[in-house]
């Protein structure tokens, strides 16, 4: 199979038409399948998915405690631990490949076949959006051409009902930028209803947010010590440049590090092989959209440590405090300010807080705020069965490609290829054994509800299964435990990662950049999130 090289060049100046919605240079563009395989045979209908997302509803009240099901470091390397900080850098990542245009919550939302409005990925756009000039509400211009973007000040931990009331000027700076805005004009309690960022989708949840204000942070870091870049116009570009190149760093050497099985780590860093390639430059496929990207919900746990001034929050709460969901419950209160030491450690140390917050590691289970309406604005879910629910009726409209036509695909590899997982009678042997294990695992439940499943029922799903699920028992059967992506789940992140990442060019926009982050950080490239939180952490 022939393999391309990555040429895109990460310094290219942005397109002054760059929308702010989308943030994109270039016009929207369609999702492509891997390997531009042929759709699968819709042989699952409604009663199928809507049974499978009650059985894995059942785990959140009947699988083992959640300690249990804790991605840990275990110290002696057989589980290297992913921090629960992972979860949400990994859902910002996802926002920055993908912005679909399909919001489905029912069956019948199938009319339009959705398109990605991103067209540049990972780039940050999910926080620079069209930069200043595109999404001016974001930033505070200057004078000098060093743009800062907004951010907000917490409120005080005990607060009246109205917002002129609830900040104080000493609180610090770890909100987004909110405001509120009611067009009748009437007195009434100003809610904080509008985030003033270029993809509202960052305020899906409090800790994706204080994800978002890290990002916006350290963007202003950079771009304040910009007076080295001689043009005033250039300094924000040769900034935002900067924290896209720190970014990147992080997502290859440490979050996907954690997320992949070593040895397609070692592949991707170091061949930076592609095997799909789409007509279409920027393409992102459908199965890393809608069943890869998601795959991720599995590691959200049920209530998080925030700091030391209170006890665990739980994770309802955590999403309902965002402009979106309950504009009441913000902005952020003082003593949610989260403490990154909490979230973030370094692979495989054991060394860390009593009260540190793993995630939970992948496998076909859910925590149960997850299981609800309100794990996301519900107005028009066909059926009350929560983000499993979501996750499942996406794909099974947007066609993703069949699970046995992607491992033969992947099996022309010449080094995966000879893996036994992907031969074709082993391979397939496997992964249907797999799969049929976790089933009745699932099936068997006590809590599961009132499902009707029977063996015609199981049969169907091991011929035909949704991705997004196989992708989750493939994890916990062979991804160390659910430590990390399974064999196809890990390839096919690594595919959506790698298609988006750089070979850098030398050139002045490098040496600028490098030249700003070494007058930013005196000298030190942090290359994981432990090291950049460290560095920013005598930031007020």
């Amino acid at each position: 199979m022939a393999h391309r090289a990555l040429s895109y060049d990460l310094s290219k100046k942005q397109s002054s038409d760059a929308t702010c919605g989308s943030g994109q240079a270039r016009s929207a563009g369609e999702f492509h399948r891997f390997g531009n395989l042929a759709p699968s045979a819709k042989t699952l209908d409604a009663r199928h998915l809507i049974a499978l997302a009650r059985m894995i509803n059942a785990t959140a009240a009947t699988s083992a405690p959640e300690k249990e099901l804790l991605n840990s470091a275990t110290g002696d390397g057989q589980r290297p631990g992913v921090p629960a900080g992972y979860t949400y850098l990994f859902q910002l990542a996802a926002h920055d490949l993908t912005h679909t245009s399909l919001a489905a919550r029912s069956f019948a939302d199938n009319r339009v076949d959705p398109i990605n409005l991103r067209r540049q990925g990972l780039q940050l756009e999910t926080v620079f959006g069209g930069g200043a000039e595109g999404c001016p509400f974001a930033y505070d211009r200057a004078t000098d051409g060093r743009d800062r973007l907004r951010l907000g000040q917490v409120e005080n931990t005990s607060s009246p009902e109205y917002f002129t009331d609830r900040i104080a000027w000493s609180n610090p700076v770890r909100d987004l930028p909110r405001m509120a805005y009611h067009g009748d004009g009437r007195d009434k309690p100003r809610l904080m209803s509008d985030v003033l960022i270029p993809d509202p989708r960052n305020d899906d949840n409090n800790l994706l947010a204080q994800m978002t204000v890290v990002f916006h942070r350290l963007y202003n870091r950079l771009v304040e010590n910009s007076d080295i870049i001689a043009e005033h116009h250039e300094r924000a570009r040769i900034a935002r440049f900067a924290t896209v190149r720190i970014y990147r760093r992080i997502l290859r050497e440490d979050l996907l590090k954690r997320l992949l099985l070593p040895e397609v780590h070692e592949r991707y860093a170091q061949d930076g092989i592609r095997m799909d390639i789409p007509d279409e430059d920027g393409s992102v496929t459908r199965e890393f959209a809608f069943a890869v990207g998601r795959v991720a919900h599995a590691m959200v746990r049920d209530k998080y440590k925030l700091n030391s001034d209170r006890g665990p929050v739980p994770l309802q709460l955590l999403i309902a405090a965002s402009s979106l969901h309950l504009p009441g419950m913000v902005p952020t209160p003082k003593n949610w300010v989260i403490d990154w030491s909490l979230f973030f450690a370094e692979e495989g140390d054991t060394q860390v807080p009593e009260d540190f917050n793993w995630a939970l590691r992948f496998g076909p289970h859910v925590a149960p705020d997850m299981t609800k309406r309100d794990s996301a604005p519900a107005g028009k879910d066909e059926h009350p069965d929560g983000t499993p629910f979501r996750d499942l009726v996406r794909e099974h409209l947007m066609d993703l490609a069949p699970l046995e036509e992607l491992c033969e695909f992947i099996a022309q590899d010449p080094v995966f290829g000879s893996w036994e997982y992907f031969q074709p009678q082993t391979g397939r042997t496997t992964r249907r054994d797999l799969l049929d294990k976790e089933l009745r695992w699932l099936s068997s439940k006590p809590g599961r509800g009132r499902v009707e499943w029977s063996e015609e029922d199981h049969q169907a799903v091991l011929d035909n299964p949704p991705l997004w699920l196989f992708l989750k028992c493939e994890a916990r059967a062979l991804g160390q435990d659910g430590a990390r992506l399974g064999p196809l789940g890990s390839i096919l992140l690594a595919e959506a990662m790698w298609a988006a990442f750089s070979e850098e060019q030398p050139g002045p926009d490098v040496e600028d950049a490098k030249r700003l982050e070494a007058k930013a950080f005196e000298g030190i490239s942090p290359a994981t999130m432990p090291q950049l939180l460290s560095l920013m952490t005598e930031e007020k």
